[in-house]
């Protein structure tokens, strides 16, 4: 019987030969597989050359583009998008954030820590709207037992606690209720009825735009999910939809609000489960006792 091996002189010339056989079929394959690595490498290259060009920078709201980016905006695709924002459109949203910031600030201010606001705070309303007190609207000559800045500050509470999803003319009460009293003719200083909502010319020349204030109501009319209560009662604006504490609360890196609730919550569930949770224990100490005897008699025979 004529084998392989006989046929090519042998067991060794056999194996020779199917070792040259192999190697020569093997090298179309590697030269494949160098060619393919070859262009994954120059591919991966351009994708990082891409996206270094074109990455869109994150920040704690959206991702902004960079200028190279904006040259290649494409409209009728890109603003599908609403996560990409130009870098103007996100300066607009940091400021109307910034701006709620103070505005939550505002809401939970004490009189005695009104001049500490107004000195931190100059532009969010104008300078003179803090000593302005109303008149009574039944009594015109009778002066409001609070100041202008407390009634809006009612009604900034007011809307916070419906998350700014109220009627329109509590909205315009809250737009209406800051303004300059030393900029009509005349001031509203000096007049006899001082009203605590102004319209038309009695809102003074200033744009309601460039005060602080009222770009952060409007912004909360459309983003009322940021006004949040804290359990410490703070109003604060949220980062997220799913955030429930403030950042502030108490002092200290743990004994803010989140920690003081999770401590609350643990001991109310002790409190609730001390009793499964000992007999539970109880349980596991037998069984891990109890194999820790057999253990130790089984190494006892074995010795």
């Amino acid at each position: 019987m004529v084998t392989a091996a006989h046929r090519y002189g042998g067991r060794g010339s056999f194996r020779r030969h199917y070792s040259l056989e192999s190697a020569t079929n093997l090298q179309p394959v590697r030269l494949s597989i160098f060619v393919a690595l070859l262009w994954l490498v120059v591919l991966a290259g351009f994708c990082s050359l891409f996206f270094r060009l074109l990455w869109c920078h994150s920040t704690r709201l959206s991702y902004v583009w960079t200028s190279t980016a904006v040259m290649c905006y494409v409209p009728s695709v890109c603003d599908k998008y609403h996560k990409m924002k130009t870098q103007a459109r996100s300066e607009d949203q940091q400021k109307a954030l910034d701006a709620a910031r103070v505005l939550a600030e505002f809401a939970n201010l004490e009189a005695e820590s009104v001049d500490r606001f107004k000195a931190e705070h100059r532009d969010f309303v104008p300078q003179a709207w803090w000593n302005y007190r109303p008149t009574l609207p039944y009594a015109p000559f009778a002066q409001s037992p609070q100041m202008q800045w407390q009634i809006n500050q009612k009604l900034l509470r007011d809307a916070w606690s419906f998350e700014f999803d109220m009627a329109l003319g509590s909205y315009v009460h809250l737009l209406t209720s800051v303004f300059d009293p030393s900029e009509p003719e005349p001031p509203l200083f000096g007049r006899r009825y001082r009203p605590a909502f102004v319209a038309g010319l009695d809102i003074g020349d200033q744009f309601q735009d460039e005060l602080p204030y009222y770009l952060a109501v409007k912004w909360l009319g459309s983003q009322g999910w940021r006004a949040k209560q804290c359990m410490c009662g703070r109003r604060f604006i949220a980062e997220n939809s799913n955030a429930q504490f403030c950042s502030s609360g108490l002092q200290g890196k743990d004994r803010n609000c989140f920690w003081e609730y999770r401590k609350q919550y643990k001991r109310t569930n002790w409190e609730e489960n001390k009793a499964s949770t000992n007999e539970r224990r109880r349980r596991e100490y037998q069984l891990k006792k109890k194999r820790s005897r057999r253990a130790k008699g089984k190494t006892i025979r074995q010795k």
